[in-house]
């Protein structure tokens, strides 16, 4: 993977990093130093400054299929696969094919970032739940409790699953909870303060107990309101960022329509080579692209979620916190 800059160019995000900051975790090994310094130093180059990224697939559906595709179409490597512990089939968790993907992709010289649909703890007859409702976050903390137990082994589930990407010498970018300000997951629009103590929970677990220094700390609400009101800390996150489903951005009203969709259409010239000037980019349709150069908003992270690219969803992710 010679060339890790891609020209497809879907979600994209912003950074207000002025001068590098220590990682969350300082204890964090040298390559995830490495790794949150070189997203940190994007804003200051004068060309260069995206790095693009491409969501494989849930679970068992990880694969390098579309990244090896977007490859064949534009002659460039997006340089973050992105993977996804949840299990749908099984209401669980599965790491074997994610993390297959992922060390294979590391080290081919690309970057990783992962993200787990989580299972409801509170649940005492299956797994699932992730849609559930009125979840008391309080009682995964509450030690005496059986949901305490139940989301401390799904934590060993994912520290096992964490820490085989470690051994294999792979940093990850770790985004979970992600949308929590949302009203679609059980752990979306609970009390910020319950919330920031089960996230630094997570972090303390991972970073303290199970030595996870591999991990870069993803903070990833959802566009819209309360984005900040869930913020752990900046002892307790390395990079920052949105995730958008719109074709709508402004970023003085910092409103979207919901639900919408956009992309480029699969059954353009070279649609993937939007952004290259040729003559494929009028057949581009990325308004929020658009809307941030209108903007001089400086670029630094894109990535996109979804399984082909004709009507993409995209999410904006992982801006170099500062």
């Amino acid at each position: 993977m010679k060339n890790i800059f891609s020209l497809l160019l879907t979600a994209i995000l912003c950074s207000a990093c002025q001068t590098p900051s220590p990682p969350a975790n300082p204890e964090s090994n040298t390559r995830t130093k490495a790794v949150l310094n070189y997203f940190q130093g994007l804003e200051s180059r004068n060309e260069k400054r995206l790095v693009s990224g491409q969501f494989s697939n849930f679970g068992g559906g990880a694969s390098l299929r579309l990244l090896n595709e977007i490859h064949d179409r534009s002659g460039h490597w997006p340089a973050i696969l992105g993977v996804d512990y949840a299990d749908f089939p099984t209401g669980g968790l599965t790491f074997s094919t994610p993390n297959k993907a992922a060390i294979t992709y590391w080290k081919d010289g690309g970057l990783v970032s992962v993200s787990a649909h989580l299972y409801d703890p509170a649940r005492t007859n299956s797994s699932g739940g992730l849609r559930d409702k009125d979840i008391d976050l309080t009682s995964l903390l509450a030690t005496n409790s059986e949901t305490h137990v139940r989301w401390m082994h799904e934590l060993d589930e994912l520290a096992g699953g964490l820490q085989e990407l470690k051994d294999a010498g792979v940093v990850v970018m770790w985004r979970p909870f992600h949308e929590m300000n949302g009203d679609w997951f059980w752990w979306c629009g609970q009390d910020p303060e319950t919330f920031v103590k089960l996230w630094r929970h997570m972090f303390d677990y991972f970073t303290k107990t199970k030595g996870l220094n591999n991990l870069l700390w993803v903070y990833a609400p959802n566009h819209g309101p309360k984005t900040a009101d869930y913020y752990p800390g900046d002892r307790y996150v390395a990079l920052i960022g949105l995730d958008a489903y719109t074709d709508f951005f402004h970023v003085t009203e910092r409103q979207m329509k919901p639900g919408a969709e956009y992309g480029c259409r699969r059954d353009a010239e070279s649609s993937l080579d939007c952004q290259s000037g040729g003559p494929s980019q009028r057949s581009c349709r990325d308004p929020l692209t658009q809307a941030l150069r209108r903007e001089s908003i400086g670029i630094e992270i894109a990535g996109v979620f979804g399984s082909s690219f004709t009507q993409v969803r995209h999410r904006a992710k992982l801006g170099a916190r500062g």
